[in-house]
């Protein structure tokens, strides 16, 4: 359990942290918004519409 399972689940939680923290660092970039106040609600953010090059 502790081989591909643990690689598997830090790699996920590694790619959600790096996403939600750049979609949080490119959403107050471009807002140029409060602290968290964009981030925190996740419009930008969790959605990744505009922080990884989707387009």
């Amino acid at each position: 359990d502790s081989g591909p399972g643990a690689g598997t689940w830090a790699a996920i939680g590694g790619g959600v942290l790096l996403l939600a923290a750049a979609g949080a660092f490119f959403a107050l970039r471009r807002r140029g918004s409060g602290p968290g106040s964009d981030a925190t609600t996740g419009s930008d953010a969790t959605t990744g519409s505009d922080a990884p090059t989707t387009s």
